[in-house]
C-alpha cells in the first residue's frame, strides 16, 4: 500500500508540475493549507508516516481532479 501511495504521489506531482524544479519546490516548501499547517508535504510524510503519505496522496488526487 505504501508503494502504491508513493507512486500515486509521484504521478500527481509530475502531472501538476511538469518542470522538476517546481515539483521539488512544492514538495519541500511550507504550505498554509490546513493539512500542512505551515509544513512542507515532505515534512508531513516524514513526521506522520503512512498516514501522512496517504494524506498527501489524497490531497494531490483532489487537486489533480479539480476538487481543490
Amino acid at each position: 500500500m505504501r508503494v502504491s501511495a508513493v507512486l500515486g504521489i509521484y504521478k500527481a506531482v509530475v502531472t501538476l508540475f511538469p518542470i522538476e524544479s517546481e515539483a521539488l519546490t512544492w514538495l519541500h516548501g511550507p504550505h498554509k493549507n490546513l493539512l500542512f499547517a505551515g509544513r512542507s508535504p515532505l515534512d508531513l510524510m516524514q513526521d506522520s508516516g503512512f498516514e501522512g503519505i496517504k494524506s498527501v496522496r489524497t490531497y494531490l488526487d483532489a487537486w489533480s481532479s479539480g476538487s481543490i
